[in-house]
């Protein structure tokens, strides 16, 4: 099995009817090294594509989705 990280960063971030992320928070940075962290996390998020929720067959916006950001 591959080891787990241990440090990553929560985000709680916006989510499009066409699964685009919007509006990243930084929630908590959990490691012994923070600098730069932010900025990674966030580019992480910005070059991600989610499932949008639907509601009744149609997509709609989910708002401050929290998602963990594994960094190693």
């Amino acid at each position: 099995p591959l080891p787990t990280p241990k440090e990553y960063v929560m985000v709680a971030v916006d989510v499009s009817e066409k699964g685009t992320p919007d509006n990243i928070n930084i929630v908590s940075i959990h490691a012994d090294e923070t600098e730069g962290l932010e900025k990674r996390a966030r580019r992480a998020i910005n070059g991600s594509r989610f499932r949008p929720r639907f509601e009744n067959g149609t997509p709609v916006t989910t708002q401050a989705l929290p998602v963990k950001v594994l960094m190693n």
